[in-house]
């Protein structure tokens, strides 16, 4: 009788305590439908730079269903086109990726990390070495 006991729980001590393969994703979740935000920062590349953007050329990214309205403030042209949702396997594991078809032109890649979505706030990466990331605000 020991000897089945003593097997079983070792055994039972090492399920118990092994690693869990599937991690919980503390992810941003993507955008809202029916949201719009405006581009108000960007920062990065080789030299680190933080651009604030004058409210006059903020431009805008409206989402809906599975669908992007971006907007030059500035020029006044849009650019439309769909976006998908997924998780990101690749540069930053655990995170939520975007990939906007076309390329959103503020963006320098058509994929983007979501680094933070909350309190009117979104802020995408594009999860390269030395690359940017761009604040946006909820317009209201």
């Amino acid at each position: 009788m020991k000897i089945f006991s003593v097997p079983g729980i070792i055994f039972a001590g090492l399920l118990l305590t092994s690693c869990n393969k599937t991690k919980n994703c503390d992810c941003a979740p993507p955008p809202e439908s029916n949201s719009e935000w405006k581009i108000v920062r960007y920062s990065g590349g080789i030299m680190g730079q933080t651009v604030e953007i004058p409210s006059a050329q903020q431009n805008t990214l409206k989402f809906s269903l599975n669908k992007f309205v971006y907007r030059n403030t500035t020029s006044g042209e849009t650019t439309t086109g769909v976006y998908r949702v997924e998780p990101n396997t690749t540069t930053d594991p655990g995170s939520t990726r975007i990939t906007f078809t076309p390329r959103v032109p503020s963006f320098y890649s058509n994929q983007m990390i979501i680094l933070q979505n909350q309190s009117d706030t979104l802020v995408f990466i594009d999860g390269m070495a030395d690359g940017y990331a761009f604040l946006l605000t909820r317009v209201k």
